[in-house]
């Protein structure tokens, strides 16, 4: 690894190395394969738009260490859109354990204040060169008529699949900001699949936008 380290230094500027090694090369887990499926729709006797948001992945311990991984939530946003965590599910060989769910107590659950939002952290631990399978559903709210948000991915991912589901009288727009970008693979009038192959680096995702014909 120190040979690697010196040769990869001799590439790119210290800075640019220092951030490559914190994010990429010491980092302890890798995601793969991950289905984000987004859904937008409307409740009754209610004019604004609802989005469910369900995201599923391969979860890898790439060290020889138990780690704990964090599932983070802002649960209290200073924005008017309002977001809540609905449920997380890992998914262990066989086995399911629901990590969280709302409105009951769990002692996974820790609430935190930082610049001004309550983020709900869960954590899981995983054993050394372990996979796992995490589930994490979500609803936001939205307050404004034209919806604009963005989604980025927590840790380095390899391969995702988006699928979109939003009422015929709306139309979707994505900006996807990936080493990998998604590419459009199948639209109809109220859905459409998108297809990302090959690595997606941390604080990469997509930005997207839905509004009315």
């Amino acid at each position: 690894m120190d040979v690697f380290n010196g040769l990869f230094r001799k590439l790119v500027p210290d800075e640019i190395f220092a951030v490559i090694k914190r994010d990429i090369i010491s980092t302890p887990v890798i995601r793969r394969d991950a289905l984000w499926f987004l859904e937008f729709y409307k409740k009754e006797n209610d004019n604004h738009i609802f989005l469910r948001t369900d995201i599923e992945f391969s979860l890898i311990n790439l060290s020889n260490n138990i780690i704990d991984y964090p599932v983070l939530s802002v649960c209290e946003s200073l924005s008017e859109d309002e977001d809540k965590l609905i449920k997380v599910v890992a998914k262990r060989n066989n086995d399911i354990e629901n990590l969280y769910e709302v409105n009951k107590s769990n002692d996974r659950c820790n609430y935190e204040d930082k610049n001004g939002e309550k983020v709900l952290s869960v954590k899981y631990s995983i054993n050394p060169k372990e996979k796992i399978i995490l589930n994490i559903i979500w609803e936001t709210k939205y307050i404004s008529e034209e919806i604009k948000d963005a989604f980025f991915s927590q840790t380095a991912l390899v391969n995702a699949k988006l699928e979109i589901r939003h009422p015929e009288e709306y139309e979707f727009n994505l900006f996807s900001s990936m080493s990998s970008p998604f590419v459009l693979q199948k639209v109809e009038k109220d859905r459409s699949t998108y297809l990302a192959e090959g690595g997606i680096l941390p604080l990469q995702g997509l930005v997207y936008n839905l509004r009315k014909k």
